[in-house]
This record gives structure tokens, sequence and C-alpha cells, in this order.
């Protein structure tokens, strides 16, 4: 097959790697492709088979890729797909069946009763939101033979939630304020099956409620929208039922379709709003070119004064549709208050909005392009540069250029999203072809000079003499959404040496980094423990570091993973703790095993403070460890102070994975 007749409909990307779909139209049929070159070729039934699924997390197989979840097997390549991951490739997925106008007659469907029903219901089309919720409270009473069936939305303009139907249920409402707990579990989950509401905790709020209503049993999926929590999806049973898979797996389709439902409802609500005000206040809503340069200076001085990070998204059509309205609406239905939009005309456009994590620009540009792909097909030929402020650029100028020399790029590559961050795209090889190397640095217990740990410390090897610290490309694996992937071939490489060295001293442990990327996939601890029980390690030989401030992202689910990961014997070590604290109430949570403080902390002018620390750690019965000890005098000024591990230059420099096992040996009883 002409790889020349392979054409991009969309760039995702799935744990920081690249998962292209496309598709190659033939007299006879069309075909779509998934993973590049080494994935799979599907025809369009086979890849709706793949969708219902996915919509179900129900396994899948075919000759060319299966489906085991959370893992997507394509081709050669493997991926496993968090729940937003997930949500992107069905909605990804039904976009592209629509374009090519699936015809269901090619092929049969999958014969199942819940899942015909959901195939049906998502290729239909309401007139109105009401129409659309009474028929998915219809569906779900004929495949659930439940007690009642009700469906709660939010109330515009509140944070309560209003029973929508039936329409003669009670008017009963609730709210983050008078049910706290229920309210965060509901933020944090899918889907919530409660076998007995007299007996569970979760509903406890709503036990006196539920008890006048002879409600005995509940399943809840809580569809989230981009602006939040959007409505609930409510099952009910007047005895204590135990939900099976498959019924919470229509449940959550359900929900699926539900907040399908509410985005539209939204988009249209938004459209109307947008076209009443476009004749009226279009000024503040698109910006000109000219607008848009003089507002961009004192923006990005705002921007460093708060400490924040700001993209500048240049966008390029090569075929402009006719009415170049089309995209200002689009561009405009979606901003916040913060972000400005310009048309730059002649099919231009430029887009600058907050970026509030590492890896949220990637993210931001990837949305911004799914969303008018949707809008304006693929005949529009876009293109999308995206440069960060002020990581990439420290003047507004630069900004601007590296943008728009980034949708050149784009452009030059026949579509698609490129980003400005220096150095990158190489970076991003180097991971591929292993072009990464670990050295490791020992950890000495001080009290008797025996060596304890290594620490895993990634290096780029660039050209014949060139080694690049972590701390000089992290910032470009941040930037350019590429730590998730980073994580995982060192996971890989630290595991490869455990298994090799586990023998010359089972005691010693293997340290690494993790980002934030990684602890936010909740899918993270299953991986971890299948990788080290393949090896047949000792979940404890793990430690893995991770620095104060990634917890300041979200420390409630951050909390939840590192209790997961301690429950499959993993240790946890808070790194360069005191640069960034964590309130002391919160430290408990997180039960580190190790704290390693600052190396400004770890100094003889500090030693009271340091000293103070180290009685902090042992009270949560943590390890206190000391970074940056750089000479033989502050060696032994830590151990005097109660410091259990020490690391630093003086007691031992990184070596190449090679010298690991000299190490190993030399460092026993040093």
């Amino acid at each position: 097959m002409d790889e020349v007749g392979w054409k991009l409909f969309a760039p995702l990307s799935v744990e920081r790697s690249p998962l292209l779909v496309e598709y190659y139209h033939k007299p006879e049929e069309t075909l779509v492709r998934l993973g590049g070159a080494k994935g799979a070729v599907l025809r369009p039934y086979q890849l709706q088979e793949l969708l219902v699924h996915l919509m179900s997390i129900q396994p899948w197989t075919h000759s060319e890729a299966a489906y085991a979840p959370p893992k997507l097997h394509l081709g050669a390549r493997s991926y496993t797909l968090s729940e937003s991951a997930r949500l992107t490739l069905i909605e990804t997925f039904q976009t592209l069946l629509v374009e090519i106008r699936l015809e269901t007659s090619q092929a049969p469907l999958v014969q199942e009763g819940w899942q015909r029903t959901i195939v049906q219901l998502d290729r239909s089309s309401f007139v109105t939101l009401e129409d659309g919720l009474a028929t998915i409270a219809q569906a779900a009473r004929q495949n659930l033979g439940l007690f009642g069936v009700n469906i709660w939305l939010r109330e515009p303009g509140t944070a309560k939630l209003l029973w929508k139907w039936p329409e003669n249920s009670p008017s009963e409402q609730i709210s983050p304020q008078t049910h706290p707990v229920f309210f965060t579990v509901l933020e944090r989950s899918l889907v919530l099956a409660i076998e007995d509401t007299g007996k569970d905790a979760r509903v406890a709020e709503l036990r006196p409620w539920l008890t006048s209503r002879g409600v005995r049993a509940l399943m809840q999926v809580a569809v989230h929208t981009e602006e939040g929590l959007g409505g609930v999806l409510w099952f009910e049973n007047t005895q204590p039922h135990s939900w099976t898979s498959e019924e919470q797996a229509f449940a959550a389709l359900l929900g699926h379709l539900l907040g399908r439902l509410l985005e539209a409802e939204r988009f249209r609500t938004t459209t109307d709003r947008i076209k009443a005000l476009e004749e009226k206040q279009r000024p503040r809503l698109m910006a000109s070119g000219e607008e848009f340069r003089a507002r961009l200076e004192p923006l990005l001085i705002q921007a460093k004064r708060g400490n924040r990070s700001l993209a500048l998204v240049r966008i390029a059509l090569e075929h402009p549709p006719s009415q170049g309205s089309a995209i200002a609406r689009e561009l405009i239905s979606g901003i916040r208050q913060s972000d400005l939009v310009a048309d730059l005309e002649n099919g231009q456009f430029v887009f600058l909005g907050e970026v509030r994590r590492p890896g949220g620009g990637a993210q931001l540009a990837s949305r911004l392009f799914q969303r008018l792909r949707a809008a304006l097909g693929r005949q529009a030929g876009l293109s999308l540069g995206l440069a960060l402020f002020p990581q990439d650029a420290s003047d507004p100028e630069e900004l601007w250029n590296r943008a728009a020399q980034a949708c050149q790029q784009a452009q030059a590559a026949g579509g698609g999203i490129r980003l400005a961050v220096p150095e990158a795209v190489d970076l991003e090889n180097a991971l591929a072809r292993g072009e990464l190397e670990l050295h490791f640095q020992p950890l000495y217990r001080l009290a008797t000079s025996e060596l304890a740990a290594v620490e895993a410390l990634a290096r780029w090897h660039k050209g014949t003499k060139i080694h690049r610290t972590a701390s000089e490309f992290l910032p470009i694996a941040e930037q350019a959404g590429l730590m998730e992937a980073g994580d995982r071939w060192t996971i890989q490489k630290v595991l490869e040496q455990a298994t090799v060295f586990q023998s010359v001293d089972p005691n010693v442990q293997f340290t690494l980094n993790l980002s934030a990327d990684s602890l936010l996939n909740p899918e993270f601890p299953k991986t971890l423990a299948a990788l080290v029980a393949e090896r047949s390690l000792a979940p404890g030989g793990v430690v893995l570091e991770i620095r104060e401030e990634v917890l300041l992202y979200d420390l409630a689910s951050l909390s939840q993973t590192l209790h997961a990961l301690k429950g499959i014997g993993v240790r946890i070590a808070l790194d360069d703790f005191g640069a960034n604290p964590l309130p002391f109430c919160e430290l408990k949570r997180c039960s580190p095993d190790w704290l390693k403080l600052s190396p400004a902390l770890c100094t003889l002018e500090n030693a009271r403070l340091a000293k103070a620390l180290v009685e902090l750690a042992h009270a949560l019965g943590a390890q206190a460890v000391a970074k940056g000890l750089e000479s033989q005098e502050q060696v032994g000024a830590m151990r005097e102070l109660g410091f259990d591990l020490g690391q630093g230059h003086a007691l031992g420099r990184p070596v190449p994975a090679e010298d690991l096992g000299a190490l190993l040996v030399w460092g026993v009883g040093r």
C-alpha cells in the first residue's frame, strides 16, 4: 500500500507517546490506521466495534489490534489508556466514523442487547435536551429493570444538583455545602456502585432521605464536563443489590451519552449567545492583529509578576471556510475571561491562554486542534504552532516569532501541531532510540557508612562529547509533554539493573524520580506492580522520589495514588523537602518513608533548622536524608544531627551503569 496515500486525521498523545489516527481512501473501501506505520489497519466496521468496546470498557480482539482494559495494542505498539485518553479516543473515533460516512450494512454490529442499545442511542439525534434525557432514562429502565432511574443536572448559576427526570420525582436538592463528603466522592468517581445504602459510608449524608424513599441500593454515574461535574445518573433498587460489571459498564456508557448531550446543549446555548453578541461586542471578543500585539506585552508582564506561564498558539488554515466567522465563533465559544483571540485575516488566527501545569501547553494545543478540526473538517488544512512564555521566549517579539515559526513547520509537514520547545523533537527521538543513559549516585547510612541505596539519574548523550543532566533537559520534557514517557523508560531501565544486581546485595534499594504526569495516571500503581512482579523483585527495593512541589497540584488525588503505591510495597521519598513545603498537617497523608531535605537546609548555617526537620521526619516514621554533602565536615555534622542517610559528592559521584557492579561490591561496609 502506498505510504503517501495515508492522510492524517488526528495526532493524539497517549502516555506522552504519539498515537496517529489516519485514513486511506481507496475506490472500493476506506481504511483506518491507528498508531502509524507500525500500528494497526482497520476497516470502518472494525473501528466501530473497537469504539463500542472502548465505551463499554470490555475486551476486544482483532488480528492486528486488541483492547484489554486498560491496555490498547495496535500492531507493534502498546498503550496504557488513562480515563482521559480513553474518552479522547472515543470522541476521535466517533468523529472519524461520521466523516467517512460509515454504513452499518458493511458488516454486522455486535449483537449483545445492551451494546446494541448503546449503538442505537449513540447514532440518535435529539431535538431538545429533554428528549435525550427521557430516552436515556427509558433505556436504563428497559435494560436494567430498576425501581427508579433519575437524572440530576447541575442547576445553572449554583452549585446544586436539580432533579430533572422523571418530572414527578421529589424536588430534593443537594449541594457541596450540605453534603460535602458525597460531593467529594462524586468528583473523584466515574461509576459509584452502592450495594447497601444502610452500610456504605459514602452515602451516609443521604441515608435519612434514602430510607424515607425505601432506597436500599444505588448506582451513580458522575458526568464530568469541561466545566466540572455536570450531572449524575442515579439508579435505584428497593433491595440491596450487587451491581454486575455489565450493569456498571452499561451505566457508564449511558453517562457518557449524557455528557455528550450536556456538551451539545452547552454548545448550542453558547453559539446562540455568541451570535447575539458578535455584532454588538465583536471588538471585545475577537481582537485584530494590531490590538493583540499591543495587549501582548502587558499580559506577559503580568504573567511574569505572578510567576505564571502563557501559551501562544498560532493557527493557520490552508483553505479557510467561506464564512470566516466559523472559526472565530469556535475559538470564542471556548475562551476563558483571561484568554485573548485575534483574527489576523487570510485564514490566520492567534490564541493566548494561561497554562497551569507542566505539559499543559501541549494539551491546550491538542484541544484547540480537535475542536477546530471537528468544526471545520479536514478540508480546511489546519496547522497549529505553540510557543510558551517564559519557557520558550522572554519577550513578546520572540514569543510571537517562535509561534509563527512552529506554525510554518506544521504547514510544511502537511498540517498538525508543532511546538516551539527547543530540542523537543530531538528529545522525543532520543527516547524512542534509547539514546538516554542512566548514572547511579550512592546514598550511605551515615551511622555505619554502609551503602543503602543508589539513585538513578538520567543523562542525555548528544553527539560524541555532550552529556546533558536531567536538570537541563527535564524542562524540555515537561513543556513537550514527554515526562510520562521518560518515567516509563527510566523505570524499565532501573528494574533491569535491579534484576541483574539483586544477588550482589539484595538490601540495596534503587531510587528514581517520578513526575506529576505519572502520579496523575490512576493506572500507574498497577502498571508498576506488574513490572516489578515480572522480574520477581521485592517492591520494597524500589523508592520513588517525588518533589514536594508536585504534590501541590492535586494533593487529594495524588495522596490516593501514593497510598496505592504504598499498598504494593513501594517506598516513597519526598525530595527537596522544605523547598516548597506542604502544610505539616498534610505530611501524614503522604506517609513518606524518606524525607530528603533540600541541600540548602543541610548546611552548618542551618543546623538548628535541619535538626528540627530530622525530628519531624522521625515523628512521621520516616528516614531523614541529607542531600548535597560536599565535604567531610558537612558529612560529620549531618551525622551528629541524626540524619539517617546522606548523599553528595563527598560520599560519591554518579557513575555509569556499567560501573554499578563495582559500586555495589565496593560500597558494602565502606
